[in-house]
């Protein structure tokens, strides 16, 4: 069975911050995930055409001076850019667009997944390969994954939605939570499309409030409108076929907004999306276990992507000895 000192379970944006973190501090590190690839819910997709689209993370705030300095090095190399357009909010008929010089928004270049695979880069992952139990027993934890194979570690952190964590740690901290889903489209608009919705800007984040099918709207010229759909259409239609819920989209967009039903490029099922919180403590940690949880569950008023790479620093510095 193999030692390593730290196994981190998700290489989303919390999973790779405390990985990063612990490899530039010469630790010793494996990171399991599930996916084919890192990125989490901060995951893109790439289309059939060549575009490429955000599914889960269009821009984020950077405000935190921990934040600021682990992501120096990616906004010099240009992985990490200022948003380049405006941020919208829309509550029933009122559409606000906030000051980006007072609210600096930020995204990954040239998509947030591109932004997850560079900080990626020199961290130990394994990819397709999912943890399917972790236990604790005479001060050290055993994770098995899904090839059967076994790891023994000294740390053990969980960087992934609650509700995921207390499939593998049903005690871990912070496990009175849960998170709401959102159901994803990239859909195939004319940038001029829904005025009355958007405004008449043509590279806009838009925030939904208070609306039964909406939560956010992206739109970028090049590329392809993402909508996010709110909690409440999207926890009923999680267990429908994609292609069900992505035409009733599609189909009720074109009959509140106008015109043709856009095509569905591709759509996505977030199941653990939005956290419901925020837990307060930046990460959750059972020191008698050496046993830590982060992610974006644990947010600070900056927001949940920023959030999420605090909590993994704070998790980082457990292991280190720092926090």
């Amino acid at each position: 069975m193999k030692h390593v000192e730290t196994v981190i379970i998700g290489a989303g944006a919390s999973g790779l911050a405390c990985a990063a973190t612990l490899v530039a501090a010469g630790r010793d590190c494996i990171v399991l995930d599930r996916g084919r690839r890192p990125g989490g819910r901060a995951s893109s997709r790439d289309l059939a055409d060549g575009r490429t689209v955000d599914l889960g993370v269009p821009l984020f705030r950077l405000t935190d001076p921990g934040v600021q300095a682990m992501t120096a090095d990616l906004r010099a190399r240009g992985s990490i850019v200022r948003w380049p357009g405006l941020v919208a909010d829309r509550t029933g008929d009122r559409l606000t667009y906030r000051d980006p010089e007072q609210d600096p928004r930020w995204t990954g270049a040239p998509s947030t997944g591109a932004l997850l695979a560079t900080m990626a880069e020199g961290v130990p992952v394994l990819q397709e390969l999912a943890a399917t139990a972790a236990t604790h027993a005479s001060g050290s934890w055993v994770v098995t994954c899904t090839d059967e194979t076994r790891l023994r570690a000294d740390f053990l952190i969980l960087a992934m939605p609650l509700p995921q964590a207390r499939r593998l740690v049903a005690d871990c901290p912070g496990a009175p939570f849960e998170n709401d889903a959102c159901l994803v489209t990239a859909l195939d608009v004319s940038d001029g499309a829904w005025p009355d919705l958007m405004g008449t800007q043509h590279n806009v984040a838009c925030y939904i409030h208070d609306d039964d099918l909406l939560a956010l709207v992206v739109r970028r010229p090049g590329r392809p409108w993402v909508v996010h759909a709110s909690a409440a259409w999207s926890h009923p239609r999680l267990d429908q076929p994609v292609t069900a819920w992505a035409a009733e989209m599609s189909k009720q967009l074109s009959e509140r907004l106008g015109g043709p039903a856009p095509t569905v490029l591709h759509a996505h099922r977030w199941t653990f999306a939005r956290p419901r919180g925020p837990l307060a403590g930046g990460h959750g940690w059972d020191p008698d276990r050496r046993l830590a949880v982060c992610g974006d569950a644990w947010v600070g008023p900056a927001g949940r992507f920023e959030g999420a790479l605090r909590s993994g620093l704070d998790a980082a510095g457990r292991v280190l000895g720092t926090a």
